[in-house]
């Protein structure tokens, strides 16, 4: 399988992290955690500025996303301090 944007993808699964019903310690939640970070590990290395413009763009989208997105990261701080880093 090819991810054809796989910095979007990463952020999706913050936001799905979020989402999930059960809250955030679900499995499944930490599950789509530990892929985002993963991801946003290798493409932080890999793609900077890439991943980058995709978390401007998630967070200019608005309210909701942001939440989502800081409600996953505040569970995860290592990939916190990635995303703080400029590219």
């Amino acid at each position: 399988m090819q991810i054809r944007h796989p910095e979007r993808f990463a952020l999706h699964k913050l936001i799905v992290g979020d989402r999930r019903h059960g809250g955030p310690d679900q499995a499944e939640a930490r599950k789509d955690r530990g892929q985002a970070a993963f991801l946003i590990s290798i493409l932080a290395a890999d793609r900077p500025g890439d991943l980058a413009d995709a978390l401007e763009d998630a967070v200019s989208r608005g309210p909701r996303w942001r939440q989502r997105i800081s409600a996953s990261l505040a569970h995860m701080p290592d990939t916190a301090e990635i995303l703080s880093k400029p590219a």
